[in-house]
């Protein structure tokens, strides 16, 4: 089996054993290290800048298995503890905290999980910001044809490299909020356009509604403002004030998405490793009342 750019020709089999290159790969550089000579903050350069470095074109397409990264981390927590570098010392912190930030308690080092998705998620996003691009176009045409590569789904004898980019979405979705134009496209209900805490659709307030209102809905019938008397008559005072806060001034513009935890919009791996090993608790709306008899009209006296 050959390799191109560093990443075996096929992938078939057992992945585990695939991707068991990385770790003869990583010990190798290891070893050529004298742990006895290295203080610890020669240590942390090399395992934050050399042995971080070393699979991050193979994470970047793949998900690697869980017991290749186990082995991955477990070599550099060894050679972290190790005085010597002949054993593997006294590891006298969990290794997952000395992955925190500095301004939490850790050493700020990657936990190689998060960072491997972080990687895929940032595939995930080419697709959804570049399609055009000739990479977006081969995965469409085999995958998502008439859907977007969010859409769950099921695709026959899909390839690693697909499975590994779709098992991003849940930390795409984390941070993904739908940024107001027409408004036509955007779902009230389902799709993430509060910019609250976190991206969430809106919250009712119990009354009866329209169930597939847009956005464009509660706007003011040819003009750029927000039809307060039907947002207040829809939405709690603090879903009101949030939307009020969203500009209407392009409505000329298609609907678009963007990354809510940059200033400029868009995904970096930096937001994504930092968001990945985060649990954000505060869910999407969910509650929706089942009565749709109210229409939209109701609200415009």
């Amino acid at each position: 089996m050959g390799t191109y750019l560093g990443i075996p020709e096929s992938l078939g089999g057992a992945k585990t054993k695939i991707f068991s290159f990385l770790i003869d790969r990583q010990q190798k550089r290891i070893n050529g290290w004298n742990s006895k000579w290295l203080s610890k903050w020669g240590k942390e350069v090399l395992i934050k800048y050399v042995v971080s470095a070393m699979p991050m074109h193979v994470i970047s397409c793949f998900r690697l298995p869980k017991g290749v990264t186990n082995k991955l981390s477990s070599a550099v927590s060894n050679f972290w503890w190790s005085n010597n570098g002949q054993t593997r010392g006294m590891h006298w912190l969990a290794w997952k905290k000395l992955c925190k930030h500095k301004n939490d308690g850790g050493l700020g080092f990657r936990v190689l999980e998060d960072f491997n998705t972080a990687l895929l998620a940032k595939q995930l996003w080419r697709l959804m910001e570049n399609p055009e691009s000739l990479f977006s176009r081969v995965f469409k045409g085999r995958y998502y044809r008439n859907a977007t590569p969010l859409d769950p789904i099921k695709s026959y004898s899909p390839s690693y490299g697909w499975q590994s980019i779709v098992s991003a979405r849940p930390l795409v979705n984390k941070g993904l909020i739908k940024r107001v134009g027409s408004g036509i496209s955007i779902s009230v209900w389902d799709d993430p356009w509060i910019p609250a805490s976190r991206p969430r659709s809106a919250k009712g307030n119990g009354i009866n509604f329209y169930l597939h209102l847009r956005v464009r809905d509660l706007m003011t019938p040819g003009r750029p403002t927000w039809n307060l008397p039907l947002l207040n008559q829809l939405f709690d005072n603090r879903d009101v004030s949030l939307i009020m806060g969203i500009p209407t001034s392009h409505l000329d513009r298609p609907d678009s998405m963007g990354w809510f935890y940059t200033k400029t919009g868009r995904y970096t791996v930096k937001s994504g490793v930092y968001f990945s090993g985060r649990t954000l608790t505060q869910p999407r709306s969910t509650d929706r009342p089942t009565m749709h008899e109210m229409r939209h009209g109701s609200g415009n006296d």
